[in-house]
């Protein structure tokens, strides 16, 4: 069956529940029956919200947040060693989250890729984005 749902500024709706996240809400991604929520880096004027970090979030089909993206230094992330620099930097601000044939990915204001696991939350995989 297809899980319906809608966005309402900060409100992820679906028939059978509401979640209401901190900042309005830019991207939704379903796969596996867990909604992958970026949380909009701008503000109604379009300004990169400042203290916004770690905006995405993973939302089961019951409505409850599963989890949020953490500190990217934090000892819970698993990365691959060969795609990995200095993880001593704070949280991030993500500006887009996307489905790729190898799972979800997010990139950061700073044009760096993580590849997600989808259903925890935890970054596997850390590639440059180059412009």
């Amino acid at each position: 069956m297809e899980i319906r749902y809608e966005i309402k500024g900060d409100i992820l709706k679906t028939n059978d529940f509401e979640v209401c996240f901190p900042h309005c809400i830019d991207t939704v991604i379903l796969f596996d029956d867990i909604f992958i929520v970026l949380l909009s880096p701008t503000d109604e004027n379009g300004k990169i919200i400042t203290n916004l970090k770690n905006n995405i979030y993973g939302v089961n089909a019951d409505g409850k947040i599963l989890w949020q993206i953490g500190s990217l230094s934090s000892p819970d992330t698993v990365f691959d060693s060969n795609n990995v620099g200095d993880t001593s930097f704070e949280p991030e601000l993500f500006t887009g989250i996307h489905l790729w044939p190898d799972g979800v990915k997010a990139t950061s204001f700073f044009a760096l890729r993580y590849t997600l696991d989808h259903k925890t939350g935890k970054i596997l995989k850390k590639d440059s984005v180059r412009w």
